[in-house]
């Protein structure tokens, strides 16, 4: 799981959030750093803040699915904005929740964008098996990303790497 989130304290509040839901977190500080992230690891979804500096949300998104497209992700933010909104969801995220958000909604968004990109990853593994044998990264391998994806277990258990 990839936090990408600007604020230090809500970083922190919401990978604390997480790990006590099962979930391993990584997080990165602005959108850029976390793109940095998503090519150099394998994350079964990602939570980001919309405003933020060098890369926003939305970009991010949009990265991300250019680059893995299958990746749940799931955009936070304080303002409200339709506009914002409507490109999110035309990018693809799977939630916009927002902020102040709660962690139970948090954790609940996190869990369903977790399932849904496990079926699309199976969904997309059985599709390519048929019409191809390369292997692209695991960055870009649905199949890879849901044999490693981390998925809950029992509160407590998760852990935060840095």
């Amino acid at each position: 799981m990839l936090v990408v989130e600007d604020e230090p304290t809500l970083a922190r509040v919401y990978t604390r959030a997480l790990v006590a839901a099962g979930f391993e977190v990584d997080h990165a500080p602005d959108g850029a750093a976390g793109l940095e992230r998503l090519l150099a690891g394998n994350y079964a979804a990602v939570v980001s803040d919309v405003c933020m500096p060098r890369l926003s949300g939305l970009d991010l998104l949009e990265r991300v699915q250019q680059l893995a497209p299958g990746l749940p992700v799931v955009l936070m933010t304080a303002q409200l904005d339709p506009e914002a909104y409507a490109r999110a969801r035309d990018l693809g995220s799977v939630r916009y929740l927002l902020k102040p958000v709660r962690m139970a909604q948090l954790v609940n968004a996190v869990q369903s964008a977790v399932m849904l990109g496990a079926a699309w990853a199976r969904t997309e593994a059985r599709r390519t098996s048929k019409h191809s044998s390369k292997s692209p990264s695991a960055i870009l391998d649905p199949a890879r990303r849901n044999q490693t994806a981390r998925t809950p277990r029992t509160p407590g258990k998760g852990r935060e790497r840095e």
